[in-house]
């Protein structure tokens, strides 16, 4: 380049860029240079050392391959398994548990009453606490100020635990309900005591027993197996409860009998049937039996048609029959069961009846000898046999006069009973 002058670019590129001559010169030097080390890789292929000895070689690690799909299918079934096994031991644990003997279901029902029991038990002692608390308040106002206030009345709330009835419909009619559901919750002890919780012959049998509030009762068991299902055998049952085969009255039969609805009346008694629904009622049934006395039989009857299950109790006062109190009161309780039999086409219905002895509203009343007692068993006795009952003696039943009522009225309803249950059994035939 010239000092102060212009840059002269062509005269200065053959020092930038390499003629041809000297690019030609590295070439040929590159391909020598690799042609030598192709010979030399050749010699050593063809000629080995023979001196050297070989490493042995390296055992290759076989890969192991995973199938990730199959490992899991297989997984799955083998879960498949595991549950069909897991679900079968349910299905027959569940099996097993509907399968209960009687003696089971019937154990876990009085567990079940059992705490009911006890929960009614606490509930009372609170209702008594709340009931002295009211008490001292009522107290403390009327010493304050004495004022002139009506007589409230009775609610009655409680009456019905001592076998009593309002004269207010609402509080009867919740009376009636309260007294039936106690007697079939009660259902269960009573086969229990009875023996009769899985029996399958045919039987009847009387005798005497002790009640919790220490009185005596006559016990009555009978079991009967009857070609009818359940549902038409306690249709039968129920034609003749309810009042619907005719009024079973102990007249005469010459005497000519007054019929009013459901109120039916005689030459020496009467007989009136509340009807509460389809399945509950209440008869009032009142008999003279001389001497200026009269013998109540007023029972509620229910139908708890879901189990095949009728009870019956009798009342022991009336707010709506104020004569009881001076005549003489039933005090019965009767279970009637009806279940089916393998079959399907036959049941067995079993009856349970406690018949107090000695007067229904006094527990420490007399009640009657040995004698008498094993006398009335052999009446009872004969309400199995189609023969005429014999009654027993008068002197049997001085204790206990509306014994004598319900004998004769028990006769009559046995063959009512029969006539309801023969045409079911006829109908059920034509039928089928």
């Amino acid at each position: 380049m010239a000092e102060g002058g212009d840059w002269d670019v062509m005269a200065d590129l053959p020092f930038l860029i390499a003629m041809d001559n000297v690019v030609q010169r590295d070439f040929d030097a590159l391909c020598d240079i690799l042609d030598d080390d192709n010979s030399s890789a050749l010699d050593v292929t063809e000629s080995p050392d023979v001196t050297a000895p070989l490493a042995p070689p390296k055992p290759k690690k076989k890969r192991v391959r995973v199938n990730t799909a199959r490992a899991e299918i297989q997984h799955l079934r083998c879960q498949v398994t595991q549950l069909k096994m897991a679900l079968l031991h349910a299905q027959e644990t569940h099996k097993a548990t509907l399968t209960l003997s009687e003696w089971a279901v019937a154990a876990r029902r009085e567990g079940a009453e059992k705490k009911r029991a006890l929960h009614e038990n606490e509930q009372l002692r609170t209702h008594v606490t709340d009931g002295h608390s009211f008490i001292q308040h009522m107290q403390a106002a009327f010493a304050k100020k004495p004022r002139w206030t009506r007589a409230m009345p009775s609610i009655g709330s409680d009456e019905w635990q001592s076998y009593k009835l309002a004269a207010q419909t609402s509080l009867r009619v919740t009376a009636i309900h309260a007294i039936a559901d106690r007697e079939y919750r009660r259902q269960t002890n009573a086969f229990i005591r009875a023996g009769v919780i899985d029996v399958a012959e045919r039987c009847f049998r009387a005798g005497v027993i002790n009640l919790a509030t220490g009185q005596r009762a006559l016990e009555v068991v009978s079991h009967v197996v009857l070609p009818l299902p359940c549902e038409l055998a306690m249709q039968a049952c129920w034609r003749t409860f309810n009042g619907e085969m005719g009024p079973l009255l102990l007249d005469h039969a010459s005497v000519e009998v007054r019929m009013d609805d459901d109120a039916s009346v005689g030459r020496d008694s009467e007989q009136t049937i509340e009807r509460i629904d389809d399945h509950t009622n209440y008869e009032r049934f009142c008999h003279d039996v001389g001497r200026g006395d009269r013998a109540y039989i007023n029972t509620i009857r229910k139908w708890f048609q879901e189990d095949n299950v009728i009870v019956l109790r009798t009342v022991l006062e009336d707010a709506t029959e104020p004569h009881m109190s001076r005549g003489s009161v039933d005090n019965m309780a009767q279970w009637i069961v009806a279940k089916q039999v393998k079959d399907g086409e036959a049941c067995g219905m079993t009856s349970v009846i406690h018949l107090t002895l000695g007067d229904a509203r006094d527990a420490s009343s007399s009640e009657m000898d040995e004698d008498a007692i094993d006398e009335l068993v052999t009446a009872m006795h004969a309400l199995s046999c189609d023969k005429d009952m014999r009654p027993p003696s008068p002197s049997t039943l001085d204790n206990v006069p509306y014994l004598a009522t319900y004998l004769r009225r028990a006769k009559l309803f046995q063959a009512s009973l029969k006539a309801s249950i023969a045409d079911a059994m006829a109908t059920f035939k034509k039928d089928n």
